[in-house]
C-alpha cells in the first residue's frame, strides 16, 4: 500500500469537515493482555461514527521499511464500523508487537478538498493508531552510549550538574563518553565541522555501538535546505537549522547549488558556498537522535543562560531521582481544529498506548498547571515567540508548564535558533518539562514509549518516515488511490529540544543488589545478595570461564527469592556473577521488565566435589512456574539423554530434549504457558537411569 504525496505550501483546509480535529482522523487504541486461558494481547479503542471498518495490521517493530506500508503486509484482520476491540491470541510472552489500526471512513456529506488545481471531492479518508505491545517483555540490561557534548563555555559553571547527569544516565545502563565543542554564538561553519569531527572521532571507533548525542549550552548550529515547512513564503522559505546533521555521516552535505537570499530572517538566507547545505531532506536513514539543551538568546527571562541550563539539569536529575511524579495523563491544546492535515493527531494516534484513552485531556491549557503531567501537545497559528491561543514567551518565561514530553507546533518557531523561540523557552521554563518538538510537519509518532523506549526513538521515526507510518489520507476522484498529508516528511528540520534518552519510566529508578556472593559447594554454585525493596525480581547471570566482559543469562524469568543455585558449572571454572533487581512496568501498551545495574560477586574457582558431581541431577526453578522457567541438570559425561514433562497420571505432555549431550551441567527452557495449570512430574532418562522431579504450574 503506497500513497500519493502531496505537499502544500499553505495550510491545507477540507470544506465541511469542521467537526475534524486531529482526533478525528486518528485512532485513539491502547492494549492490554491476558496471560490465561491462552497468553494474547487486546487492543481497545474510542468509536467514530463516521467509521465504515477498521484494518489491523501488525509487524516485527525491529523492521522498519520508512518509505512505504510494505513491512505491514496485509491486514490480519478486518472488522465492521462497530468493531472497538481485536484480541490477538498469535502471540508469544516475551515478544513486542507493533499495531497499526486504520479506520476507513466516509463523510456525512459531500466534502472538497483544497489542492493544487482546485477542489477535489472527498469520497472517504483513513485515520490511523499506533500501539507497540507485548507481555512480560524482557529488560534491557545496557541502552548505548550517550555522547555528551558540551559547550566549552559551560564545563566549568556546570561541572556539578554535568557529573550528576553522566551518574543519572550510567544507572539507567548507558555508557557515557563526554567531550567539549566550540561555542558559536553567531553562524560558524568552521566551528560546525570542528563538532561534526568530535562526534565523528567517536561513533567511527565503533560503527556497531548504538548511539545517542545530547548537546548541551550554544553548540555550533547547522543549517541546510530550501524549505518552508510551515508554508510562509517567501520570507520563510530557505535554510533551517538541521541538529540532524550532527548524525548523519554518510548522507550528500552539499552547499553548491542553492541560491536564495529572499528570507527574512538571516540565518535562513541560502548562497552557494555559505557554508549552509543544500538538502531538505534526509537521503539515508538517520540511526543516531540528537537532542539539545540551548537556552542562548532567550531574553526575555529573567534567568541568565547559565542558569536556565541549570535548571534544566535540576529538572532532568529531578525526574530521574523520582522527584517529579507525573500522573498519567496527555493535555491536547488544538487550536486549529478542522485544517484538513488534522495536526494534534500527532498526540491522538500515540498518547493513548501511553496513558490510556480516556486520559487524554482536549479541554486543558497546555499552560494549565493544576497537576502534573506526563505528555502535553499545543498548536496555534505562530510566530516566533507566540503560538495562539496557547501562550507566548511573556507565559513560557514566567509561568510553570507542568508536562515532562511537550510537544507544540505553529508557524515560525519549528525554526528553533531564532531569538526567544517558542520551543525553546518552553524547555527552559519553570516546571518540568523535559522536552519539545515541532510535531506536526511531519506527524510524530510515540507510541514506542509504551514499552519503554526512549523519546529519541521517537524522534527517529519522525525523520526517517514516509509512509510507514501515517497520518490522514484522503480518497478522491482525482486521486483515487489515496492522498498522503504529509508536509514536511524525512525533512532535515525536525529535530527534539531535550535530552533524548528520557523514557516515560526514568522517574522510576531501580536499587541494584547489593552484597552479592558466591560460594563453591560440593554440589554446586551457591549466589545470595541483599534483597532490594519494591522489586519484582531478580536475574542472574554468569560470567564466561577466566573473566571477560561476557556474562550469560542464567535465570530466563526473574527469580524472586535472594538464592540461586547454579548446577550448570564446571569444575575449574574461574567465574563470577552478576545480579540485577528487575520490576515490571505496566502501561497501556502492556507489561514490560527494566533492569538495575549489577551487583557483582566476587571471583570465584569452581571446586564442586568430583565425585558429586558424576551424580545425575535435576532441578526446576523456579517450582512453581507460571508461564516460563528452566530445568537444570547435570550429566556425569557425554551420554544420549532425554527429558520430558508427564501428567501425574503418566501421560507425555512434552519432550524437552533428546540427543546425545556432553557431560556437565546444562539448562533447558520450559515453556510453561503452554501446560494447563496442576501438578506435573519432569523425567530425565540417560544411562539406562531414570530419575524424576515434580513441577508445579500456578497462575
Amino acid at each position: 500500500m503506497r500513497f500519493v504525496i502531496l505537499f502544500f505550501c499553505m495550510l491545507l483546509h477540507v470544506n465541511s469537515l469542521s467537526a475534524q480535529d486531529g482526533k478525528g482522523f486518528s485512532v485513539v487504541i491502547e492494549a492490554s493482555y491476558k496471560k490465561s486461558p491462552k497468553p494474547a494481547i487486546v487492543l481497545t479503542w474510542e468509536k467514530d461514527d463516521r467509521a465504515q471498518s477498521y484494518g489491523i495490521f501488525r509487524k516485527d517493530p525491529q523492521v522498519n521499511s520508512w518509505q512505504d506500508q510494505s513491512e505491514w503486509g496485509s491486514a490480519i484482520e478486518t472488522l465492521g464500523k462497530d468493531a472497538l476491540s481485536f484480541t490477538d491470541e498469535d502471540i508469544e510472552i516475551g515478544k513486542a508487537y507493533e499495531y497499526q489500526v486504520l479506520k476507513n471512513c466516509t463523510p456525512a456529506t459531500p466534502k472538497f478538498i483544497n489542492i493544487p488545481g482546485g477542489n477535489d471531492s472527498v469520497t472517504s479518508y483513513l485515520g490511523s493508531g499506533y500501539v507497540l505491545a507485548g507481555i512480560d517483555v524482557p529488560p534491557l540490561t545496557y541502552r548505548g552510549t550517550v555522547i555528551l557534548l558540551i559547550d566549552t563555555t559551560m564545563v566549568i559553571p556546570l561541572a556539578t550538574e554535568i557529573e550528576r547527569l553522566e551518574k543519572d544516565l550510567t544507572s539507567e545502563l548507558w555508557k557515557v563518553i563526554k567531550r567539549t565543542a566550540p561555542r558559536a554564538n553567531v553562524f560558524d561553519p568552521q566551528a560546525i565541522e570542528q563538532t561534526k569531527n568530535i562526534i565523528r572521532s567517536i561513533v567511527e571507533n565503533n560503527i556497531n555501538e548504538q548511539y545517542s548525542i545530547l548537546l548541551i549550552g550554544r553548540i555550533p548550529v547547522p543549517y541546510t535546505g530550501l524549505m518552508a515547512p510551515d508554508g510562509h513564503v517567501p520570507d520563510h522559505l530557505g535554510a533551517w537549522p538541521a541538529d540532524g546533521y550532527y548524525a548523519d555521516f554518510d548522507g550528500n552535505w552539499d552547499d553548491v547549488s542553492i541560491n536564495n537570499s529572499g528570507a527574512s530572517r538571516e540565518e535562513n538566507k541560502n548562497v552557494a558556498g555559505d557554508g549552509k547545505f543544500d538538502k531538505s531532506q534526509f537521503d539515508i536513514d538517520i540511526r543516531i537522535p540528537v537532542g539539545r539543551v540551548d537556552c542562548y538568546n532567550l531574553t526575555s527571562f529573567s534567568e541568565n543562560e547559565t542558569m536556565l541550563l541549570k535548571r534544566y539539569l535540576d529538572k532532568n536529575h529531578a525526574f530521574r531521582s523520582g522527584e517529579i511524579k507525573p500522573v498519567y495523563e496527555a493535555t491536547v491544546d488544538d487550536n486549529f481544529g478542522a485544517y484538513g492535515e488534522g495536526f494534534s493527531g500527532s498526540a491522538y494516534r500515540g498518547f493513548g498506548a501511553l496513558v490510556g484513552k480516556s486520559n487524554i485531556i482536549a479541554n486543558r491549557e497546555f499552560l494549565d498547571s493544576t497537576k502534573t503531567i506526563m505528555f502535553s501537545y499545543a498548536c496555534g497559528a505562530g510566530s516566533y515567540t507566540s503560538c495562539s491561543g496557547v501562550g507566548a514567551i511573556a507565559d513560557f518565561s514566567k509561568r510553570p508548564i507542568t508536562s515532562v514530553f511537550a510537544s507544540i507546533f505553529g508557524s515560525y518557531f519549528g525554526d528553533w535558533d531564532s531569538k526567544d523561540n517558542v520551543l525553546r523557552s518552553v524547555l527552559a521554563s519553570r516546571g518540568t518539562v523535559l522536552t519539545t518538538g515541532w510535531a506536526a510537519r511531519p506527524s510524530w509518532f510515540f507510541h514506542p514509549m509504551g514499552l519503554g523506549r526512549p523519546i529519541g526513538d521517537v524522534l527517529l521515526g519522525a525523520q526517517n518516515n514516509t509512509q510507514q507510518y501515517i497520518p490522514p489520507v484522503y480518497y478522491t476522484k482525482k486521486y483515487p488511490g489515496g492522498v498522503l498529508n504529509h508536509e514536511g516528511a524525512r525533512g532535515t528540520h525536525i529535530s527534539l529540544m531535550g535530552d533524548p534518552t528520557l523514557r516515560m519510566t526514568s522517574n522510576l529508578p531501580i536499587a541494584a543488589p547489593k552484597n552479592v556472593v558466591s560460594v563453591s559447594g560440593t554440589k554446586d554454585v551457591q549466589v545470595t545478595w541483599d534483597p532490594v525493596p519494591g522489586v519484582s525480581g531478580y536475574m542472574v547471570y554468569r560470567s564466561s570461564d577466566g573473566g571477560g566482559d561476557i556474562f550469560e543469562l542464567l535465570t530466563t524469568i526473574p527469580v524472586t527469592q535472594t538464592t540461586y543455585v547454579d548446577m550448570t558449572t564446571r569444575i575449574g571454572s574461574n567465574i563470577a556473577y552478576h545480579v540485577r533487581s528487575v520490576v515490571l512496568r505496566e502501561t497501556k501498551s502492556g507489561s514490560f521488565y527494566e533492569a538495575s545495574t549489577s551487583g557483582l560477586s566476587n571471583r570465584l574457582t569452581v571446586s564442586i566435589d568430583e565425585s558429586e558431581a558424576k551424580e545425575i541431577r535435576i532441578m526446576c526453578a523456579p517450582n512453581p512456574m507460571s508461564y516460563s522457567g528452566s530445568i537444570q541438570f547435570v550429566a556425569p559425561h557425554a551420554v544420549q539423554a532425554e527429558v520430558s514433562i508427564h501428567s501425574m497420571d503418566g501421560r507425555l505432555m512434552k519432550t524437552l530434549l533428546k540427543s546425545r549431550i556432553d557431560g556437565g551441567g546444562h539448562s533447558l527452557m520450559v515453556p510453561a504457558q503452554e501446560l494447563p495449570i496442576g501438578m506435573y512430574m519432569v523425567r530425565m532418562i540417560m544411562d539406562g537411569k531414570s530419575i524424576a522431579t515434580p513441577l508445579i504450574i500456578s497462575r
